[in-house]
């Protein structure tokens, strides 16, 4: 697994930190893809927040596919890549279909400054993962170049909640990409609820 240049991977609850909805199940049938929201490149609104205030860095609407050229994650990408359909935002969360979406590549600017030492937190759910063979899924996030969290999940799995947190060790512009990469075999769902950062200062 690699390592990331901003953070390290942990798993697990991160007490005190902002929880979005997570939403409901998602509705069957495909998905079409979202259009580029207008407010995807909205300004950092925080202003005068104190230390301990929370900002989200991505919106479910923002999210569009990534070219190969800007792709971290471009030695798992096939030659092909077949993601027209099965991603969306629904019930307020972006979800990805790997039953049409085969390998999930998506961007969007970074809707906040990230200082060194701040909390990044993210929040993204999963389905029952299914594949006809024991596989293994891959899900990582990236801002820009350096990947800053990624885990593997057993195929066959339950339905599951990964709420990883980690410290930034660099600071990272607003407008900086954020990569979000989901890879794996089988008719799968993936819900990415929130990724948020929380302030020191």
């Amino acid at each position: 697994m690699r390592s990331g240049g901003l953070g390290v991977l942990v798993l697990g609850a991160a007490a005190g930190c902002h929880e979005p909805d997570p939403g409901g199940s998602s509705s069957s049938g495909p998905e079409t893809p979202m259009a580029a929201s207008s407010s995807s490149t909205g300004a950092d609104t925080s202003g005068g927040a104190g230390p301990g205030s929370t900002r989200s860095l991505v919106i479910p609407q923002a999210w569009l596919p990534t070219t190969a050229t800007e792709d971290p994650f471009a030695d798992e990408r096939p030659p092909q890549v077949e993601c027209a359909l099965g991603w969306a935002v629904e019930t307020g969360a972006f979800e990805v279909d790997t039953e049409l979406c085969l390998y999930g590549a998506f961007s969007q600017p970074s809707r906040a400054q990230i200082r060194r030492g701040e909390t990044l937190e993210l929040v993204l759910l999963h389905d029952a993962l299914y594949a006809p063979q024991p596989a293994t899924a891959h899900l990582a996030l990236a801002l820009g170049e350096a990947i800053v969290w990624e885990t593997e999940l057993p195929i066959p799995s339950e339905p599951g909640l990964l709420r990883p947190s980690w410290t930034a060790t660099a600071d990272v512009a607003q407008g900086t990409p954020v990569h979000y990469h989901v890879h794996n075999h089988g008719t799968n769902n993936y819900r990415l609820i929130d990724l948020t950062v929380t302030r020191l200062r």
